[in-house]
């Protein structure tokens, strides 16, 4: 994703980005800065033993972050994405983590609460739909635009995900946006087997495939280590 592309994305969830200013310092002062802590699990946040990612800090908070003896508070960038919180924190992003004298800081808690949760861009429960309550709402979309018009949506829909995809080959791609595309994707298809009638089968013929395709996985491992034991050899 590009810088530009980035910060919009953190503009518009109100966090502030800073990767582009920390890739101009120079790759020593950038390196000096570098430090671990741990993002909990958002279910148990005062917990230690959560993912431990990167981040950056300026001279002032990376010497208050290697004493031992200091509790406060950091702000940091981080310096790769997490998988806990649900996409909104990514590379780059400003956050503030809590020190704990001789153990790991981690993301603080309270920081968490305020710009996270409380802002609505990560929900602790999020709310899940009943498989019913989704086959309700394709029927309802089927009846309301019609069978040839939700084809047409699959097209369009399917269209817009190989866009993304093909950004994110050459290098300029948006994560978010192939999360959305695909999600779209997965709707207009359960429409289409609703149209079809044709889920059980739809499963039936996942299983078989998805059973080849770990033949044809396992197959292409044992020739790579053959290869590779050939050329040991």
């Amino acid at each position: 994703m590009e810088f530009k592309t980035e910060k919009e994305m953190a503009e518009r969830m109100g966090l502030t980005y800073r990767k582009d200013e920390l890739m101009d310092l120079p790759e020593e002062e950038r390196r000096a800065g570098y430090l671990k802590f741990n993002i909990p699990n958002p279910k148990t946040p005062y917990d230690f033993n959560g993912e431990g990612v990167w981040g950056w800090a300026n001279p002032e908070n990376k010497a208050k972050y290697n004493d031992d003896r200091y509790d406060g508070k950091l702000t940091v960038v981080l310096c790769n994405t997490p998988e806990y919180y649900g996409d909104v924190l990514f590379e780059g992003v400003e956050v503030v983590i809590q020190c704990n004298g001789d153990k790991r800081p981690i993301l603080d808690p309270e920081w968490i609460r305020e710009k996270l949760i409380d802002s609505g861009l990560y929900r602790m429960e999020e709310p899940e739909k009943s498989e019913d309550e989704m086959r309700d709402i394709c029927v309802l979309a089927l009846e309301t635009y019609g069978a040839d018009a939700q084809t047409l949506m699959v097209f369009e829909e399917m269209s817009e995900l190989q866009k993304e995809l093909c950004k994110q080959a050459r290098g300029i791609g948006d994560r978010m946006a192939i999360v959305e595309e695909i999600a779209d994707v997965e709707i207009t298809l359960e429409q289409m087997k609703i149209l079809y009638n044709c889920a059980a089968m739809v499963e039936k013929f996942k299983i078989e495939k998805l059973e080849r395709l770990k033949r044809s996985v396992l197959a292409e491992i044992a020739m790579r280590n053959t290869a590779e034991e050939e050329n040991e050899q």
